[in-house]
């Protein structure tokens, strides 16, 4: 990963090589979001743009011929994200913008892959329709919603796993240890958490309406709360296996996890644990 970011930081003609070959390659397209977010974090917007549009041909391309937008909306998402982050310094105001650039982009794929949606909402409900289960199905209306809803989180947490890619290239190349650093102090302000928790609450209460956005609304929690996990494992002196853990409670219980996350996050928020515990044990 390394010898390809510095291969990509050599010059435009290298980067936008290797952006135009990424998005070409189908089960690898998604590192040239976070290629092109690299020239952004480092180079600018102007030079990133250049390098976005050779990365913009293949997905275009594919998109004319396959009509699945899910790879262009997330590159140019990505992109975005970076630009953000470049002129704000700020994971906080980045990860808000994820949440509204993934449920843009979900609109805009329910309106640009028309058939593809459709025949993904069709096989779920002939797969509900099928089981042995007391559930009620949920109608054509129901499936829709619940389906952007999901498509947006996914792309919400693959952009920002992008350009956390980026980033981390970024502080290898240049400035060793700055995104570990920078990451490890993401934490969200107290306006910022008490908000989303308000928004949250009310997915609650209108939960058939909004219940399945929550796993969207949630990430700034989730994001902000691994950030502290991160600096208490490195604060405690704890070994990579407690990260190995971590991440593994994620992929088995992640609807528990999200929760616990989300009120560690807010908890760091209202009364800074770091701080706390630092002057506590220090």
């Amino acid at each position: 990963m390394r010898a390809l970011a510095e291969f990509v930081m050599r010059g435009r003609t290298q980067a936008s090589g290797a952006a135009l070959l990424g998005s070409a390659l189908p089960l690898f397209s998604w590192i040239s979001a976070s290629i092109v977010s690299l020239v952004i974090l480092r180079k600018g917007s102007k030079e990133g743009s250049l390098v976005l549009l050779w990365a913009i041909l293949p997905l275009a391309a594919s998109y004319y011929l396959v009509g699945d937008s899910s790879a262009l909306i997330a590159l140019i998402g990505t992109a975005i994200l970076a630009m953000i982050l470049r002129s704000s310094i700020s994971w906080e105001l980045t990860l808000l913008a994820a949440v509204l650039l993934a449920s843009m982009g979900s609109w805009i794929f329910q309106l640009s892959a028309v058939q593809i949606v459709t025949s993904i909402i069709d096989w779920y409900l002939d797969m509900v329709s099928q089981l042995e289960s007391d559930l009620q199905v949920p109608t054509p209306e129901q499936a829709r919603r619940a389906f952007l809803a999901y498509f947006a989180m996914g792309q919400a947490y693959l952009m920002v796993l992008l350009l956390i890619l980026a980033r981390w290239w970024q502080s290898k190349l240049f400035n060793p240890g700055a995104f570990g650093q920078e990451f490890r102090q993401l934490r969200m302000s107290p306006g910022v958490s008490q908000g989303l928790l308000l928004v949250n609450a009310g997915c609650v209460l209108f939960s058939d309406q909004f219940g399945m956005w929550l796993g969207l609304l949630t990430l700034p929690f989730v994001m902000s709360a691994t950030g502290f996990l991160y600096w208490y494992f490195q604060w405690r002196g704890w070994s990579g296996k407690w990260f190995t853990y971590y991440y593994l409670a994620m992929v088995f219980f992640f609807m528990p996890m999200c929760v616990l996350l989300v009120a560690l996050a807010l908890v760091d928020s209202l009364m800074n644990l770091r701080k706390r515990i630092e002057l506590k044990e220090g």
